[in-house]
């Protein structure tokens, strides 16, 4: 690779330079979304988009600016007091700013000697979630994950682990193992339950209430069948 093109990806003041548009233009997007004065989605057809960004790949302005505001213009803007929202949260600014340093510095949180920050205010916060969710912080813990469905994956394999009769990690699964949950409860736990290879049969789904709370007077015939 030219050297050139190394030292400018790694010069501190293009990052500098670049920086400053990003957050002037975040600030601008915020301003003009959080009053509603522009459309939630400029909506492109799937084709349409694929088209438009396949181009801008070829052919497209080199400037690092101007992709930013594509992909601003572009894209669902969810700080609009009208977008009805989907399934991820409204991020507050000041957790992009918190992005921005966890992505620059890159520190893992896998081991401690690369991560020692990371690692500690992971323990911190899931304490401190545990604590509010009513469990003893000094016997509860955690750690962070992508999602819900990483999250009831490893929730899900570590029950499985500590109520199987044999070592399921080293031996699998050797028998049918199944878990009982809500009719109502989310598609990731579905999908997590058959990523663990427990199959269409490991899912029992308990009938809920007019309000939507699992009969729990059924988990022993539920068990039993």
């Amino acid at each position: 690779m030219n050297q050139s093109l190394i030292s400018k990806a790694f010069s501190p003041e293009n990052f500098r330079k670049q920086g400053h548009q990003l957050v002037d233009m975040l600030g601008d997007y915020l301003d003009k979304a959080l009053q509603g004065s522009e459309p939630v989605n400029q909506w492109h057809d799937p084709e349409d988009q694929l088209k438009y960004w396949q181009e801008d790949f070829i052919e497209g302005d080199k400037e690092l600016e101007n992709f930013f505001k594509n992909i601003i213009d572009r894209s669902l803007h969810m700080h609009n007091p009208k977008n009805m929202g989907h399934q991820v949260a409204i991020p507050a600014p000041e957790t992009a700013l918190a992005g921005l340093l966890t992505e620059l510095l890159n520190n893992g949180t896998v081991v401690y000697e690369i991560g020692a920050p990371a690692v500690v205010l992971e323990r911190i916060v899931s304490k401190r979630l545990a604590q509010e969710m009513g469990f003893d912080p000094d016997k509860a813990d955690g750690f962070m994950t992508s999602g819900a469905s990483l999250a009831n994956l490893t929730a899900l394999m570590a029950i499985r682990n500590i109520k199987a009769s044999k070592d399921v990690w080293s031996k699998g699964n050797g028998k049918q193992y199944a878990l009982m949950v809500s009719e109502e409860a989310q598609y990731c736990i579905d999908k997590a339950i058959r990523i663990m290879g427990l199959g269409e049969a490991g899912i029992i789904h308990i009938p809920v209430d007019n309000h939507y709370k699992m009969r729990t007077e059924l988990l022993e015939s539920s068990y039993q069948a």
